[in-house]
């Protein structure tokens, strides 16, 4: 059977939203990744 290999959770990203913390509440951002997740779920 296969078996995925556990891998340690990557902060690459940390800090790449910095600029949008303007424009977006926590709650709208939430609602957004909603929404992206939908559309690249298919």
């Amino acid at each position: 059977m296969y078996e995925r290999k556990a891998e340690r959770f990557k902060f690459d990203w940390e800090g790449c939203l910095s600029e949008i913390k303007e424009k977006f509440t926590s709650v709208e951002l939430q609602h957004r990744a909603l929404e992206w997740n939908n559309v690249f779920s298919g």
